[in-house]
């Protein structure tokens, strides 16, 4: 499996969109095959993190962030999936937006989709 990029989402009138990057000081995260691990929850099989996912420090308030976008590369690319963060968070500026082991997930099957589109 090659890598995915993790990246924050946020609503808007026109629906959910990805932070912008210029003069923001956003960028995506690249996740690796090592950064994920499976778990069961409610009989419902899931892929987390399972590392600290760490985003740098924003530049301007980022606004509430509700949903994460798997994409397939660090810039522009293809977005894949969305996912639910378990504890949405408003990042303002100089804030460090960060979600500890667990807290993003998505579900096994999108997570084996994405492994076949991505190799």
């Amino acid at each position: 499996m090659n890598y995915l990029y993790i990246g924050l989402l946020k609503s808007n009138t026109l629906g959910l969109i990805e932070i912008l990057r210029e003069g923001t000081n956003y960028r995506r995260i690249e996740m690796g095959p090592g950064d994920w691990f499976f778990f069961n929850e409610d009989k419902k099989d899931f892929i987390t993190n399972a590392v600290k996912v760490e985003f740098p420090n924003a530049a301007i308030s980022w606004g509430l962030i509700t949903y994460f976008g798997i994409f397939d590369s660090l810039l522009d690319g293809n977005f894949l999936e969305i996912g639910t963060i378990n504890e949405p968070t408003v990042t303002y500026k100089g804030d460090k937006t960060e979600f500890e082991i667990g807290k993003l997930k998505i579900s096994l099957k999108i997570f084996n989709e994405l492994r076949t589109k991505i190799k």
